[in-house]
């Protein structure tokens, strides 16, 4: 199995040059279930997106260690307006999860097929695979994105509130995932708005505040 670290070292993160948290440290390595838990405002979103690279960190460093680039990490962004009413099939929108896997290449092959169909049938929409993006329930819609994010994840998926709107089976059978053939569990950093919505499989809980990250083993899930 490849192995593999994604670590902050004394990151700042914000909008404009105005951090919203600064100078913390963070380790994620392969097999790492990290649930970061916050305020509204707390800066949780930005967070994720600078580990993913859609913004640029104010101050300090992301780095990527090891077997892991960054077309390696699936990432489930909040949902939002423009995202509901995008104009595609369920099916269109999980295989475009598999974009950054193309390179050179012009359209989708028998990989990128199969990573979407078999995301589909984790999540169980097969049934709705034809159907327009547009005229799902918030629900359909948030698995939907789901799928797509694990379709295109190669060793980490980043989510951010995943549960949002998620039915208790589909948000339950998020943390089934990580048993994937071969073993291989991605880390998953999750945005979650209190720890009541948390998942409780993770083995790390972050509690994010806007003057620093405080990060605490769980207990429970110790090895």
């Amino acid at each position: 199995d490849s192995s593999f670290s994604i670590i902050c070292e004394g990151l700042a993160v914000g909008y404009s040059g105005k951090p919203l948290c600064n100078g913390f440290d963070l380790e994620i390595n392969n097999g790492d279930y990290i649930c970061i838990v916050g305020e509204n405002g707390a800066g949780k979103s930005t967070l994720i997106k600078t580990l993913v690279g859609l913004i640029p960190a104010i101050n300090g460093k992301v780095l990527l260690r090891g077997d892991i680039v960054r077309r390696d990490i699936g990432y489930l962004p909040q949902q939002r307006e423009m995202q509901k009413d995008f104009p595609a099939s369920v099916w269109e929108v999980v295989l475009s999860g598999c974009l950054d896997r193309l390179g050179f290449k012009p359209f989708y092959g028998h990989k990128e097929r199969k990573l979407a169909a078999d995301a589909i049938r984790e999540l169980d929409l097969e049934d709705i695979k034809n159907e327009s993006f547009r005229e799902l329930s918030g629900g359909q819609r948030q698995r939907v994105l789901l799928a797509r994010a694990i379709a295109g994840s190669k060793k980490v998926l980043v989510l951010d509130e995943p549960i949002t709107g998620l039915d208790p089976v589909a948000g339950s059978g998020r943390a089934d995932h990580r048993a994937r053939p071969g073993g291989r569990c991605p880390s998953v950093p999750a945005a979650e708005q209190s720890e009541s919505e948390r998942d409780d499989n993770h083995n790390h809980l972050a509690r994010y505040q806007q003057s620093a990250i405080r990060g605490q083993q769980a207990a429970d899930n110790e090895r």
